[in-house]
């Protein structure tokens, strides 16, 4: 559902007789990042990071430093702010950090290969990768086709295993997650425990489980305790960090929509309560369900929400949790 990209610090640092070029080059980056919606499904590699450093952004931010050219420093550093914005951090592989562009070559094919996979590689100069990962230098990305698959929906077909799949990206890079079903039934049907266990078994950064919570509403007539606790037994959930919030059906409503909201925790105010901040979420057409028949095309698709809409399902749905 997402695409991640890495770009060496090196990408900042050209000049000379390519210096035009270079600069279009990064006015097309500039503006490519300012479109809402590709931001919502982009997400950019932050290599050689451990909890409070990220080694790609402190090397990218010296070799900006460097630019001579005013106008040119301050394009790099607009560009620059828009990555950051789409930070995922990375563990570390075992030290020295990566200096020469090579190094950080070498850095994201590591954590491509034991961490997750990278799509995409933006470096200086147009080269060979040492792994796998398809690769553009700067001066070629325009006219390129390394970003042209981010958009926002996304046909889902093929076995129940490889519609759970899609959703890797969101479930790694998310330090918490939030599952929506309209129905309560859904519980049961495959997708909720395969979910579960991909967030449970997906390595997270610095190593921490993530919090997850399961969000479904049911009749006023119904008893969500006893849904709680079936759930629960059924799903096996006991070793996770993870809860079951069951709201009463609200007369007149369309009900809740079926997502998964996923994102990073951060501080309250200096206290120690941990706030769920969105950065994606995605809007299921339908969940799988093991030994499903395909269904009708335009009934199988998942749509990547941006942030601000999926900060905007978190709020609504906690504070009907009050």
């Amino acid at each position: 559902m997402l695409t991640e990209i890495a770009l060496t610090p090196q990408v900042f640092s050209k000049g000379g007789k390519e210096a035009t070029a270079w600069r279009g080059s990064l006015e097309f980056l500039g503006a490519f990042l300012a479109n809402d919606a590709i931001c919502s499904v982009l997400c950019v590699s932050g290599l050689d990071a451990v909890p409070g450093y990220c080694g790609w952004e402190f090397c990218t931010a010296a070799m900006i430093m460097q630019i001579k050219d005013e106008p040119t420093r301050l394009l790099a550093q607009k560009v620059f702010e828009q990555l950051n914005k789409l930070l995922v951090n990375r563990d570390a592989g075992d030290p020295p950090s990566p200096e020469s562009e090579n190094d950080w070559l070498k850095e994201a094919c590591r954590s491509h290969k034991v961490d997750f996979p990278i799509d995409q590689i933006i470096c200086s100069e147009s080269t060979e990768c040492p792994c796998d990962i398809p690769i553009v230098g700067i001066l070629s990305l325009v006219g390129s086709e390394c970003l042209s698959d981010c958009s926002q929906a996304k046909s889902v077909e093929g076995p129940f295993n490889d519609q759970i799949d899609m959703l890797r990206p969101v479930i790694r890079h998310s330090q918490f997650l939030d599952l929506v079903l309209p129905r309560v039934n859904e519980l049961y049907d495959g997708a909720v425990e395969a979910i579960v266990k991909l967030a449970a078994d997906l390595p997270s950064f610095g190593g921490k489980s993530r919090k997850i919570a399961i969000h479904t509403e049911m009749s006023s007539a119904g008893d969500p305790n006893s849904v709680i606790a079936e759930a629960t037994r059924k799903l096996s959930l006991d070793n996770y960090n993870l809860e079951v919030l069951v709201y009463p059906r609200q007369e007149g409503s369309l009900g809740i929509e079926r997502r998964l909201i996923g994102g990073r925790l951060g501080q309250n105010n200096g206290s120690k309560a941990r706030i769920r901040g969105a950065r994606w979420g995605v809007h299921f057409s339908h969940l799988p369900k093991l030994g499903e028949r395909k269904g009708r095309d335009e009934y199988r698709t998942w749509s990547v929400l941006d942030s601000r809409e999926a900060q905007r399902s978190l709020t609504r749905l906690y504070h009907r949790s009050l």
